[in-house]
This record gives structure tokens, C-alpha cells and sequence, in this order.
């Protein structure tokens, strides 16, 4: 959104009683998020994996039009698709798979990533209920990590212990299995595909079924991001 439409978005929020939340990171006080544009940076998927509304911003020239708050379900961006070019309907529709859910409950993760990304991973993570167990070396077999994730590009390459994370069950991933899996949901083929290489190998040659089997989620509960009065922050 440019400032313009900041500007007057924000406007129409703080009219109805909401606040504007104006950091660059996602904020945990956001109730509903308005994007001009679904993409997978970090402020759009913590609030997909944290189960806000997340909508287009004819939202809030309805909201305008009508003096006050009006229903959200059918701004929600999944309606928006048609005419965008490059817009997968996945991708639109994520928030509507997550609504109202913590997208991430259950995983306690290992993180091996460069350093200047892992405010935003682990920010991602914990907004959606997840635990981020390590993030830095030197990297251990802890009791009850569920979850190993990896930036396959690092140099160099980090000293991770997958064979004895296999052996504990943790599931041994490409960092971009955190917006396949928001994306797409728990989808095996997806998973699959997001298994480490080395992974998969040391998994081979154990006699591993290569496929995951994470816990089965149910499917489903504004940066501008504002805090409209008790249902609304958007």
C-alpha cells in the first residue's frame, strides 16, 4: 500500500474507533490485516499462520460507504483472483484455511538458518502457536523437537545432526516448507517435496518411508494493520 492510501485507509480506520499499526514486522496486537496484494512476506504469513482476516481493501471503502464496521467474509482475498495476473488461488485462499486457527500448534523447531533471518522465521512460527527450540549452534537432539528446518544455501553449510533427528522422529525440511505448508496445507506431496536432500538420502538408506507424517490439522479463526474497536485491529 503507498502512503497515500495509508494515509487514507488509515483514516477510515481511526474514524470507526480502530488503530492503525504501523511496524514494518507483523504486530501480535493485529486483528485483520488489509493487503493490496497477496504475497509471502513475513508481515502476510504471520498473519495467515496466526488466523487473522486478512483482506482487500475494498473492505474498507465498504467500511467507509457505511459509517461503520461491515462483515469481512466476503473481502477476503480468495474473492480477488480473476484479474490478477500471478496470483496463485492457493495462495489468495490461505488465510481462509487458517482462520481462526494457530497454524503452527504443535511444532517445536529447530531452526538452522543465516542470522538475519531469524527474527522474522521464528516471528512467523510463534505467532502461529509454534516453538522455536534453537536457533543458533551448536545444534542438538532435544527432547520433543518436531521440527528441523534448514536454508539449504548457507555457507557454510551448518553442522545439523540429521541422521539422529531421523532417528528422533523430527521431520528434516527445506526452509520453504513455512509458506508451502501455510499455502497449500498439511499436503503430502508438498511435504515430500520440502524433505531435505540429505534427508532423504540418510532416510533411503535406513529404510525410512521418505514421506512425512505430521499431525493432522483440522482446516478451517491491518498492517495497513489496524485495531478497530474490540473485533477489529487491523
Amino acid at each position: 500500500m503507498n502512503e497515500a492510501e495509508k494515509k487514507e485507509f488509515g483514516g477510515v480506520v481511526s474514524s470507526l474507533g480502530g488503530t492503525v499499526l504501523s511496524s514494518a514486522s507483523f504486530d501480535t496486537r493485529c486483528t485483520h490485516l488489509v493487503a493490496t496484494k497477496p504475497n509471502r512476506n513475513e508481515k502476510y504469513i504471520s498473519a495467515v499462520g496466526s488466523g487473522k482476516w486478512v483482506l482487500h481493501p475494498t473492505f474498507l471503502t465498504a467500511c467507509r460507504q457505511r459509517g461503520d464496521w461491515v462483515e469481512e467474509g466476503q473481502f477476503t482475498w480468495n474473492h480477488f483472483t480473476a484479474n490478477l495476473k500471478g496470483i496463485s488461488h492457493s495462495l489468495a485462499s490461505a488465510s481462509c484455511r487458517w482462520f481462526g486457527q494457530k497454524a503452527f500448534t504443535g511444532w517445536n523447531v529447530m531452526l538452522c538458518i543465516t542470522s538475519h533471518k531469524t527474527k522474522g522465521i521464528k516471528g512467523v512460527i510463534e505467532c502461529g502457536g509454534g516453538k522455536v527450540s534453537q536457533d543458533t549452534p551448536p545444534y542438538k537432539v532435544l527432547t520433543g523437537l518436531t521440527h528441523a528446518l534448514v536454508e539449504t544455501t548457507m555457507t557454510p553449510k551448518p553442522d545439523v545432526p540429521l541422521g539422529a533427528l531421523i532417528e528422533a522422529g523430527v521431520h528434516c525440511l527445506k526452509l520453504e516448507y513455512v509458506p508451502e505448508y501455510l499455502i497449500h496445507g498439511d499436503s503430502p506431496s508438498v511435504r515430500d517435496d520440502q524433505i531435505l536432500p540429505v534427508a532423504r538420502d540418510i532416510m533411503a538408506k535406513r529404510g525410512h518411508v521418505t514421506s512425512l507424517n505430521n499431525t493432522k490439522r483440522s482446516v478451517p479463526d491491518t498492517s495497513l494493520t489496524s485495531t478497530p474497536s474490540k473485533r477489529h485491529k487491523t
